[in-house]
């Protein structure tokens, strides 16, 4: 097969067997110039073995391009072709190469062309079944034998009366049919809002189209109304062996009741709301909040030595926290897959750091990364140790953060001969992730007041969560991916010569005599005003930094929405979300006023009362308190025994009740 690709003229490439990833990097040269022939004979080799598929390079290579039609609504409407393919869905239709066609997505199909390739028959989708030619291949056609693409047909697409949907009628009317099962409406109430939906949405409707639903009757209501019916059952059917009704476990109730987090403002548009909606569709238990953390993970790393608020970078540590099974992973697949999968973006690592240097080596020659960390309480519990690669590593992370906007310059220990770290704008942005219980017991004041800490901005999650079924929505995914290649691949405004030359990114500041200028000041006068009145030490140290997470939230929005300032809605947002970030995870910090650990115990103890009432088992003080020695969790106790604070009970069981004396009970903020 590829020989034969070959000596047609055609450039083709290896594809990962049941996959639609190039089985090699940097394959976008064959777009330009075919594979040696060498390489040629090896793939085959590979092919006859049923190792790998075959895909096709679009561009002057094989002097072809393709349009690819995901929708089927569309397909009357787009220009036709002797060659097209299928696989799961729509259809791949070919047409000769013209240079003015560069490749783009719109809703519902998308414009391959050079930088681009689409698998060809007979490899096998992702979904199992192979791809199949519609009529003759291209095996059959030579490239000048091709009809030429007229791009007039998007004008007039555009110009028909019908709205070109995000994804297929069946997914929409499915996602509905879903969340209204979720929530507990009844089948009739669903039934009923979906051909409503699909009546006034789709052209021609679902439930209205003969080709789909085999049933035996001439009256439209009524074949309307069994189609809509057979269709929700089925849905419902499927579903329902994933979706309880009401799924909320015992630990996110406690938690919700404990902490009562604030929902944060999620933007109406832009790539920030995509990414949200592709990882709300991929989770089998969605959270936008998780989500816009990993969101605005990738709007720093898009962002980084390109766009800048006046003297703050776009580099951000962001860690998501929510208790096991509450969809932590599912946004980070998510960011890994959009850059790694989809545009081969390799300049960024997960995992964690092993050593003190490890944090900034090679730091010269990756000047903008993300680091994408699983369980990132285990590094804030090695940090905690207080080791000297522990120590140093707290102060490099410090260093690098801050150092965005000007220089960075390694430790005196590091050999300058081997300093592989030193450079001007390191924009390092991480991704972390962990449990409420793991953080609560990783954390310490030295962490606070080093200022490790205040540099992140938490995403903090304890809604309750219905499990669904996960959809991989390959069309958002790859529209996502699309604009992030454009911001990746598009050269900066300044691009230094060497380590030792500055960046100088687009300020998206708006212009000082505006409007929305004069917002900005307000909102940054409110937040220097709550860290001036507020009393705990520890939280005004998480104050000092809010304004510079502010300023950065306000570059993704408004980078995220492609416009060239700042707006009112995007500073509006950015102060709403890092308030809301903070004062949801407020109560983890308020006991670091104290500064020893064992005032942080007694405080820990105390609190834990006052929220239950004023009466706790004595395990339960030990299970709070696991993360330290039984004989510091006991001195605790005693002291607030001695203090009158508490006193002890013992059950007709024998089972130990810390009970918090009325004259001390407080409400805890």
């Amino acid at each position: 097969m590829f020989k034969a690709y070959h000596s047609a003229g055609f450039s083709v490439i290896p594809v990962l067997k049941g996959e639609k990833r190039p089985a090699i990097s940097s394959w976008t040269v064959y777009c330009i110039n075919r594979p040696e022939v060498s390489l040629i004979e090896l793939w085959q080799s590979l092919y006859d073995q049923n190792q790998i598929g075959i895909g096709l390079c679009l561009g002057p290579a094989s002097r072809v391009v393709a349009l690819d039609i995901d929708d089927f609504n569309l397909l009357p409407y787009c220009p036709t072709s002797p060659v097209a393919k299928r696989g799961a869905k729509g259809e791949t239709r070919f047409f000769q190469y013209r240079e003015d066609i560069k490749s783009k997505s719109i809703q519902g199909l998308d414009l391959l062309s050079t930088g681009r390739m689409t698998l060809l028959p007979p490899s096998i989708h992702p979904q199992g079944m192979p791809y199949i030619w519609l009529g003759p291949s291209l095996l059959e056609v030579s490239p000048s034998g091709l009809p030429i693409l007229d791009l007039g047909f998007l004008s007039k697409l555009s110009n028909q009366e019908f709205s070109l949907e995000k994804e297929g009628r069946n997914n929409t009317l499915k996602k509905i049919v879903c969340a209204m099962y979720s929530r507990g409406e009844d089948k009739e109430k669903i039934i009923n809002e979906v051909i409503f939906y699909d009546e006034k949405n789709h052209l021609p409707p679902l439930f209205l189209d003969r080709s789909e639903f085999k049933i035996n009757s001439k009256n439209k209501d009524e074949f309307q109304r069994t189609a809509a019916t057979i269709f929700v059952e089925n849905i419902i059917k499927s579903f329902s062996r994933y979706v309880p009704r009401e799924v909320v476990s015992l630990e996110v109730k406690n938690y919700e009741k404990k902490y009562n987090y604030t929902p944060l403002p999620i933007p109406r548009e832009g790539i920030i709301k995509e990414f949200i909606d592709a990882s709300m569709l991929l989770a089998d238990r969605p959270s936008e909040i998780l989500s816009l953390g990993a969101a605005c993970a990738l709007m720093s790393y898009i962002c980084a030595n390109r766009y800048r608020f006046g003297h703050t970078w776009s580099n951000e540590y962001i860690l998501n926290i929510a208790p096991s099974g509450m969809g932590k992973g599912a946004p980070q697949y998510l960011l890994r897959h959009i850059l790694f999968d989809k545009i081969r973006y390799e300049v960024f690592s997960y995992g964690g750091y092993h050593s003190s240097t490890s944090f900034i080596r090679d730091l010269k020659s990756k000047r903008e990364r993300i680091d994408i960390i699983d369980e990132f309480s285990s590094i804030l519990g090695a940090i905690k140790k207080g080791d000297f690669w522990q120590n140093s590593i707290k102060e490099m992370m410090c260093a690098v953060y801050s150092a965005s906007s000007s220089k960075y310059i390694a430790a005196q220990y590091v050999d300058p001969e081997k300093d592989t770290s030193s450079c001007y704008n390191p924009c390092v942005s991480i991704l972390g992730s962990t449990t409420p219980s793991l953080f609560e017991a990783n954390i310490n004041s030295e962490l606070i007041y080093s200022g490790l800490l205040p540099r992140f901005l938490f995403f903090f999650e304890f809604g309750s969560r219905d499990i669904k079924q996960s959809e991989y929505d390959s069309r958002l995914i790859s529209l996502i991916a699309r604009k992030v290649e454009r911001f990746l691949y598009t050269p900066k405004k300044s691009e230094p010569l060497g380590v030792d030359q500055k960046y100088d990114p687009v300020d998206v500041r708006p212009t000082l005599d505006s409007s929305t200028w004069k917002l900005y000041l307000e909102a940054a006068h409110e937040i220097a005003d709550k860290s001036n009145t507020e009393k705990n030490e520890a939280i005004r140290v998480f104050y000092s930094r809010t304004k510079e997470h502010f300023n950065k939230l306000i570059i993704f929005d408004t980078v995220s929405r492609e416009l060239p300032f700042a707006d009112s809605r995007a500073i509006t947002w950015a102060y709403g979300v890092v308030l809301t970030t903070f004062q949801n995870v407020k109560r983890f910090f308020e006991k670091f006023q104290a500064l020893s650990e064992s005032e942080v115990d007694v405080w820990t103890i105390r609190s834990a009362l006052e929220e239950n009432d004023g009466k706790l088992y004595e395990y339960e003080a030990y299970r709070l308190l696991s993360h330290r020695g039984v004989r510091h969790i006991q001195n605790a106790i005693e002291f607030l025994i001695a203090a009158k604070i508490i006193k002890r009970q013992i059950t007709t069981t024998g089972e130990k009740i810390l009970v918090l004396l009325s004259s001390n009970t407080k409400t805890v903020e």
